[in-house]
């Protein structure tokens, strides 16, 4: 250490003088304060010192001569009397011992009982002694004849008595107990180390069981600890476990919780905030395979969960779960804890996903609407900033009838006078639309011109667009989109909540199957070479989420109507046949059907959740597949389907979760996945019995998961191809009929109790449900018009060619740069071959034995509305074309054509998209 300088050792000695004074200071007041008592008890004490000399110094002067004999006798006198203390000592131990009953513990001792038949140790001793001299003195000889005199009867009951061997009873009940000691370790092992509350419940009272007061009275918790393989201090503590137990009517597992303070919120308010983070309406299910998250539980224990991403802010959320649940009093941050593990924000990285336009672009011109007024300068208090979506669209209408969950139909609607986007309050500065106007950027989809066509028409694509224009045209578009967004979220919300009513409610017989595809799995290996990087295989994966009522032989446990248990079960089709149309979708629901019919579980009715894919689920040859299923599968179905882009759900996760695993195994070298037929065969050795976890949401709860494997799906099914069904794209439900060429349609799905009991006339929510419109189905008299769908693109097309009958509209594959398809109307029978060499009036040249369509073109027009968004084409009836057959990639459904010029076709939107569909494939 350094040495201290000159002014800190000043100022040491200062601060050391200061505190002596302070303690000088101190007494001089403490002695001023008693000064008489103290002064007393100073005389007391000098005057009871002299006493005591004066008394000594006479004491020495009169018994000067005889005090060495007087100590010499006190010596002899306390030694005798320490003697006898000693002795009596002695004797009272050895009664304490003759009065100790024998245990097992002292078998060996020779301590000679009361009961003895030898008068003295020393006659014990005489006997012992002569019996050890005539034994052998090989040890193995001398136990040999000790244990032949043990078997003697009469021997053995003595012994018995005496407690120095055990009886026959007792040898059982000490194997019984180390047996169950060895059992219980066993098991108390495995759970000991497992870092979750289960497990730490679990062991806990199983050694609350096993630890009592005649472990603690017999001083044995050590030798217990020792055997159980286990800290001593759990012990003790189970032993305060088993003891509160025994007093308390609660059950045991209560004291395993941790303690609560005494305002912290219930467990059910936790269960209910938890569960309304998994719902729909507030997270959804990514089909990402690589978004699984897991969760560790104990050291290599984890649980995987599909995670889900937020469709809202965690303060809409939060609101929403104050609206539907006033009476808990909870506040947000607490709200959002309760949040589950494997629900998140929205990544960067989860941009590539099937998000829904009209929320997206309604959600980014509100945005943009409310940062124009909020920097306004001089904005009256009646024109507001909106924080939410949410509430500007609960402005603009009606308040909700009292005990009711939605607006009514005619608000949603924006049929009602008394509300609607008028009731949005804009600003004069918001109006402003002339060229004079400050400019202001936004962001909307539009369809914008990527190129030319050879017609010289524009191609257009939709597109994300940069918008700099005056602020009356952004508030008239964010006016528009507020005039269908009520009515799309309100039948987004309304059909997954009639899909949770009906699994919470589901009758006996009745079944729940959702229905998805899956992206397709590419079967790509760990060490893979150049050549089959660029040409994987692909597997086609269709999921089903099978909601039914538990059997006994299945699922050990019976479901009755006083005690329904509802089991999920997750269906996959895997298929080397990547072509997803109503033939495949057909093939897994009759999988499913025989798999209902293995477990023998009876089926009345079957309700199928699917979303609106026209190619899968939604055309008119899907509706056909439904009305025949009275046929097919002998009960009724009902067929319901999500809003368009709100379909998401655990489908999306469970396929997920299926392309996840199989990836993780192929990358860690422990199976090598080449095709389907391998991704079944992994599946179904690894992953039909999920691992139980208590983190799984009640959507996505798995009992079990089943796996088919179809290479051989039948699509030669002439019957089954049927006309168009009108108004399918507003329909979200269809019923079969048993007559089989019919079904019924509703505009929304219901499954009130009425509906559920089959009582549709009594329908409650008939304010918002329609009453089901039965239609007849006609069947397409031989012709077979094919949608060609994502994944065709290394399938076959050679049966697609005879599809093309007379006044068929079809779309063709093009060669040419920048134009994805061209559009004929075929004027000829059909596939034709040519015998000679033939040039059209195009100039296009096809040699002799060229199998061709004859036909005429249809070129891109102007839109005869200028709203429209749809794409228009006009029919070139003076020039004939001719094409290759092989060409032929999708057949039109029926267009309809504008009255003013009737040679114009007008082309949706989704046609469109399912054209380039058919072309590009996945």
């Amino acid at each position: 250490m350094g040495k201290t300088s000159s002014s800190e050792t000043i100022r040491l000695r200062e601060a050391k003088k200061r505190k002596e004074d302070k303690v000088r200071d101190q007494r001089a007041k403490y002695y001023q304060e008693n000064r008489e008592r103290i002064n007393r008890e100073r005389r007391e004490k000098r005057q009871k010192a002299k006493q005591l000399n004066v008394a000594k110094q006479s004491v020495v002067d009169d018994d000067n001569d005889t005090s060495a004999v007087d100590n010499s006798a006190t010596k002899k006198y306390d030694w005798a009397l320490y003697k006898r203390r000693q002795r009596a000592r002695a004797k009272e131990e050895i009664e304490r011992k003759k009065d100790k009953p024998i245990t097992n513990k002292c078998k060996c001792s020779s301590v000679v009982s009361r009961h003895t038949t030898f008068p003295t140790r020393m006659a014990k001793k005489r006997h012992v002694d002569l019996v050890r001299s005539h034994l052998p003195k090989s040890p193995t000889k001398k136990a040999a004849v000790v244990a032949a005199l043990i078997e003697s009867p009469t021997t053995r009951k003595s012994l018995e008595k005496k407690g120095l061997i055990n009886t026959t009873e007792k040898s059982e009940e000490a194997e019984i107990a180390v047996s169950a000691m060895r059992d219980a370790r066993d098991a108390i092992s495995v759970t000991k180390g497992q870092r979750c509350n289960d497990s730490r419940a679990a062991t806990q009272t199983a050694l609350g069981f096993l630890c009592g007061d005649t472990i603690k009275s017999n001083r044995m918790k050590t030798k217990v600890s020792r055997m159980l393989n286990i800290n001593r201090k759990r012990v003790g503590k189970a032993y305060n476990h088993r003891s509160k137990v025994l007093k308390s009517e609660k059950s045991c597992w209560t004291y395993t919780e941790r303690r609560s303070r005494s305002d912290a919120f219930p467990t059910e308010h936790r269960k209910l905030a938890h569960d309304f983070w998994a719902c729909p309406d507030i997270s959804r299910t990514t089909p990402n395979k690589k978004d699984i998250v897991r969760k560790r539980l104990a050291p290599k224990t984890y649980v995987t969960h599909p995670r889900q991403i937020l469709e809202k802010t965690q303060t809409e959320a939060f609101l929403e779960f104050k609206e539907k649940y006033p009476d808990i009093k909870m506040g947000q941050h607490s709200f959002e804890s309760c949040k589950p593990f494997y629900v998140s924000t929205p990544r960067s990285q989860d941009r590539v996903s099937c998000c829904c336009r009209i929320h997206v672009e309604t959600r980014m011109v509100f945005q943009s609407c409310m940062e124009f007024r909020r920097q306004l300068p001089h904005r009256l208090e009646q024109y507001i900033v909106y924080k939410h979506l949410t509430d500007l669209v609960n402005d603009t209408l009606c308040p909700k009838p009292e005990e009711e969950k939605y607006h009514h139909p005619d608000c949603l609607q924006r049929v009602c006078k008394n509300c609607g986007t008028a009731s949005f309050k804009v600003l004069d500065e918001e109006k402003v639309s002339n060229e004079a106007a400050a400019l202001v950027k936004w962001r909307k989809f539009e369809y914008v011109v990527i190129g030319v066509n050879d017609d010289n028409s524009d191609k257009k694509k939709l597109k994300l667009v940069d918008k700099l224009t005056s602020p009356g045209e952004m508030f008239s578009c964010l006016q528009n989109l507020l005039q269908t967004y009520p009515s799309h979220q309100f039948r987004a919300n309304w059909q997954n909540q009639q899909l949770r009513e009906l699994v919470e409610n589901l009758p006996a017989g009745h079944a729940v199957a959702i229905h998805d595809y899956s992206e397709n799995y590419s079967c790509a290996m760990q060490d893979q070479i150049q050549s089959l990087y660029f040409s994987q295989i692909q597997a086609s994966i269709h999921v089903t989420i099978l909601h039914r009522h538990a059997l006994t032989n299945v699922d050990g446990i019976e479901s009755t109507a006083e005690d329904p248990s509802i089991v999920t079960e997750h269906i996959f089709v895997i298929s080397p046949d990547c072509k997803h149309d109503h033939h495949s979708v057909h093939s897994a629901r009759k999988l499913m059907d025989g798999y209902l019919n293995e477990i023998g579980y009876d089926v009345k009715t079957m309700h199928e959740w699917t979303d609106g894919c026209s190619t899968q689920y939604k055309s008119h040859h899907c509706m056909g597949d439904v009305a025949q299923s009275s046929l097919d599968f002998g009960y009724v179905t009902i067929r319901n389907y999500f809003e368009t882009s709100h379909a998401k759900g655990p489908q999306d996760g469970a396929g997920a979760n299926l392309k996840h695993k199989a990836d993780m195994a192929v990358i860690k070298r422990q199976v090598v996945i080449r095709n389907a037929k391998e991704l079944y065969e992994f599946a179904e050795s690894t992953m039909k019995d999920p691992a139980p976890s208590r983190y799984q949401s009640e959507s996505v709860k798995v009992k079990r998961r089943k796996f088919f494997y179809d290479d051989d799906i039948l699509r030669n099914r002439r019957d089954r191809y049927f006309k168009e069904v009108k108004g399918n794209r507003s329909i979200h439900a269809v019923m079969s009929t048993d007559g089989g060429c019919s079904l019924s349609s509703r505009r929304l799905s219901c499954y009130c109790d009425a509906c559920l009991d089959g009582l549709y006339d009594a329908c409650e929510n008939s304010a918002y449900v329609d009453d089901w419109e039965e239609q007849d189905l006609e069947r397409e008299g031989g012709h077979q018009p094919t949608v060609v769908t994502r994944g065709d693109i290394s399938a076959t097309l050679e049966a697609i060619k005879h599809l093309a009958t007379k006044d068929a509209i079809v779309a063709i594959a093009s060669a040419d740069r920048g134009i994805d398809y061209y559009l004929l109307q075929v004027t000829g029978d059909g596939p034709e071959t040519l015998l000679t060499e033939e040039t059209d009036d195009w100039g296009a040249t096809y040699p002799p034995g060229a199998e061709i369509i004859r036909g005429c073109f249809l070129t891109r027009a102007n839109a005869v509305s200028p709203s429209s968004r749809n794409s228009h084409y006009e029919l070139v009836r003076e020039k004939k074309a001719t094409v290759y057959a092989a060409t032929v990639r999708y057949i039109c459904p029926e267009l309809s054509v504008s009255e003013a010029q009737p040679t114009v076709y007008e082309i949706p939107e989704e046609l469109h998209m399912d054209i380039l569909d058919s072309l590009h494939g996945f």
